[in-house]
């Protein structure tokens, strides 16, 4: 089974709808969407043989875990130590980028242009199956 699926987490209906579909239409990904944590776990793991990046968001609006947890999980095994994880920050706090990719988690500005995220997945798990072809 493909592993070409990205998770992705993220709690603003707008962004989610504008990223999900340039992921799909534009970059040829299958994007599982989730809107908060604890749906995003339950995604993980049903979802987990095709799973090939997880993006998602620093905060969730106060809805509980927050991106930085989510990425913790994965003490608990419930998805592989291999898939990239890319946060979504919006805070630029001094030193939290850098926390942020000393525990292994790889960054990106939030409110960034499309081609900005493209480039990324790009460098994180190369092209969507879909554009080798």
């Amino acid at each position: 089974m493909d592993r070409d699926t990205i998770l992705f987490v993220e709690d603003n209906d707008g962004i989610r709808e504008v990223w999900t579909e340039y992921m799909e239409r534009h970059l040829g990904w299958r994007v599982v969407v989730a809107y908060d944590l604890g749906t995003a776990s339950i995604q993980m793991q049903a979802q987990l043989p095709r799973i090939r990046l997880v993006i998602c968001a620093d905060w969730m609006g106060g809805r509980g875990m927050n991106g930085p947890d989510l990425y913790q999980q994965r003490s608990l095994d419930l998805f592989n130590h291999d898939i990239p994880f890319l946060l979504l920050v919006t805070l630029t706090a001094v030193g939290f980028r850098e926390t942020m990719e000393a525990y292994g988690m790889h960054v990106l500005q939030h409110l960034c242009t499309l081609e900005v995220l493209r480039g990324k997945i790009e460098e994180l798990v190369g092209l969507s199956p879909e554009a080798q072809r």
